[in-house]
């Protein structure tokens, strides 16, 4: 729907994410499917919970 509705590319945001995750991190990690999941969510302002084990990221 953000597509058609405002061009937003999803493949596009998901890589500057996962980019700007490995950028921020010190150890050169990449992030989980799942924190990608999340991020995009909130930065298209949709409410999301996350409910993931101790050390799961």
């Amino acid at each position: 729907a953000a597509h058609k509705s405002r061009g937003y590319d999803s493949e596009a945001a998901r890589q500057y994410i996962r980019e700007k995750f490995i950028e921020a991190n010190a150890d050169g990690m990449t992030p989980y499917d799942w924190q990608v999941d999340v991020t995009e969510a909130t930065k298209l302002g949709l409410d999301c919970i996350v409910i993931a084990g101790t050390g799961a990221g």
